[in-house]
């Protein structure tokens, strides 16, 4: 099949396929990049706000996690994991274990969480856990979005590198046509005063 194209198609179609498998490569690179990007931005903000919460007074602090600050629900818990105040989402079990100051991600159903814990002291010895629990918002995921967008304009893509590639690659071949033409007449004719139209060169 290969060989029954004309050298011109053959480059075109080389041409073709490398560069759409750049286009591919490069664009899988910067997806996974910028969700790589967006999931430590998130986590990044998990821990700076629950770190915060270690300075604040026992009244600051049931004002403060009344609420989700920052999108992010803060729950205290005492050294026997019990829940002391603050709130968690209500489709998220909340189950895992305690692990001091470690971000880590939690699945509950469809949802995804990142979840980070660290302690805070009382007196005589003692402490409280501090849990945040963020969801993973769809910025996470807003890079599934371009991939399919990008599986969608792949025929075009392919399309339009193969007219721009055949385009270029014919400009360049035609001086190369243009002396296998006049060589065939030569042949054909056996007028030898004609000649090749070469421009000048060393």
């Amino acid at each position: 099949m290969m060989k029954k194209l004309s050298i011109k198609m053959r480059v075109t179609l080389w041409f073709t396929l490398f560069m759409m498998l750049l286009v591919i490569v490069v664009s899988f690179f910067l997806v996974f990049s910028q969700r790589k990007f967006n999931s430590l931005t998130l986590q990044k903000k998990l821990m700076e706000t629950v770190d915060e919460i270690e300075d604040l007074n026992r009244y600051q602090l049931e004002e403060k996690i009344s609420v989700p600050v920052n999108d992010i629900y803060i729950s205290v818990y005492d050294m026997n994991g019990t829940r002391l105040a603050g709130i968690v989402p209500t489709d998220c079990e909340n189950k895992e274990a305690f692990v001091k100051d470690v971000s880590r991600k939690l699945k509950s159903g469809s949802q995804e969480w990142f979840l980070y814990d660290t302690t805070m002291k009382k007196e005589h010895g003692t402490y409280l856990w501090i849990r945040g629990i963020l969801p993973i918002h769809d910025t996470v995921h807003s890079e599934d979005i371009l991939l399919r967008l990008l599986v969608m304009a792949l025929p075009f893509l392919v399309l339009g590198v193969a007219l721009v590639g055949y385009l270029v690659i014919d400009r360049g071949l035609r001086p190369i046509q243009d002396m296998i033409q006049t060589a065939n007449a030569i042949g054909e004719a056996g007028d030898l005063s004609r000649r090749i139209q070469m421009e000048e060169g060393d």
